[in-house]
């Protein structure tokens, strides 16, 4: 996180926007990918107050209906500060965090948590078994081995894909709920919440907006992860829920479908632009931690959640499933809803599977 802190003058920006497009963004070079959609006339844009800050490695920005809340920004700020204090919480980058700390200390021996963390130990060992391990905070070591592999243009051995498969897995975690402790079973075992932290973010902010009175709010955490509240006041329909485009995954200018968001959360993963090539092999960034190798099959995932912190685990576990069982999954719960495209039989062509979305939030724009 950077020390920098702008202005109070430098958060606000208000302008009509053209659209709001959720695409991969796991880096800042993806930021590009997303922005709210306003339709195909940008005329009939809403005006939105935009307030935003830099954290947790991308943009944080509140978008709300300018003129509604006369503690728009004051309350917007608040938020902000709640997710710069859940990076310093969370990150693993800082000796003096609590996840760091806590790595250190919890093999062999049960170590108290903070009541957030305990929060997000709770729905991630959940998600991690409706998700059959898909979904996992400790591939951390499995993350590493890829990004020098990634920056070397060189493929891991399997020896050390087989070392880092021995010091992950939510099976090597012990942790009571009622105590709110946790221990680590297995030596080498390390947390890493980068996968659900920016959704927790985004959600733990929202609930300050509302105290706060703001109740038609759209918050974004980098540009692959975003949380609607209310509705957006359109100038030419009224009140309509908070449009938010699904970009093309190969083609990144382009729209590929439209989503509808009225409380609730949209989260999108895909592996096109963070990738390299091997052998003539293209090998993506969202690792399988089952086999220790990249997922492949899907081009990208977009879920639909209840909460940010769901829809952003959630996008890359159903990445890694696949479209077959991660249909299943949404079958299995009807309170998700998810967009996988795939390859079609040429190499130009892609196949759009849908489930538990109706033709009132989703709309498919170009295949």
């Amino acid at each position: 996180m950077t020390d920098d802190k702008p202005t109070r003058r430098e958060f606000l920006r208000g302008r009509r926007d053209e659209a709001l497009i959720a695409g991969d963004a796991d880096s800042d070079n993806l930021d590009r990918n997303v922005a709210p959609s306003a339709g195909d006339d940008p005329t009939n844009a809403p005006y939105l107050l935009k307030i935003g800050r830099r954290a947790m490695a991308c943009q944080f920005q509140i978008m709300v209906n300018a003129g509604k809340y006369e503690t728009a920004t004051e309350t917007a700020i608040e938020a902000l500060d709640r997710v710069d204090q859940l990076e310093q919480l969370l990150t693993v980058y800082h000796d003096d965090s609590e996840v760091s700390q806590l790595n250190r200390l919890a093999t062999g021996d049960y170590s108290f948590v903070s009541p957030e963390l305990a929060d997000l130990l709770r729905l991630s060992l959940r998600l991690n078994k409706i998700t059959d391990g898909a979904f996992d905070i400790t591939a951390g070591p499995l993350a590493e081995v890829w990004a020098v592999a990634r920056h070397e243009s060189a493929l891991p051995g399997e020896a050390e894909i087989k070392q880092a498969l021995q010091r992950l897995g939510c099976q090597h975690l012990a942790f009571d709920e009622q105590e709110e402790t946790v221990k680590f079973l297995r030596s080498g075992i390390a947390l890493d919440f980068g996968g659900i932290g920016k959704g927790y973010a985004l959600d733990d902010g929202a609930s300050i907006l509302e105290s706060g009175g703001l109740m038609d709010f759209l918050f974004h955490g980098g540009r692959s992860s975003v949380l609607a509240r209310g509705k957006c006041t359109d100038a030419s329909a009224g009140e309509s829920a908070w449009r938010v485009g699904v970009i093309h995954p190969l083609r990144p200018s382009q729209r590929l479908a439209e989503v509808q968001l009225e409380n609730c959360a949209l989260s999108t993963s895909g592996s096109q632009t963070q990738s390299f090539t091997f052998g003539g092999r293209r090998f993506g960034h969202v690792l399988d931690p089952r086999t220790g190798w990249p997922a492949e099959g899907v081009l990208s995932v977009t879920v639909v959640a209840p909460t940010a912190a769901e829809a952003d685990a959630l996008s890359t576990a159903l990445f890694v499933l696949g479209v077959d069982r991660g249909v299943e999954v949404c079958e299995q719960h009807p309170e998700y809803g998810a967009i996988f495209v795939a390859p079609g039989n040429r190499a130009s062509e892609i196949k759009i599977v849908s489930c538990n979305l109706t033709d009132q939030n989703f709309r498919v724009l170009s295949e």
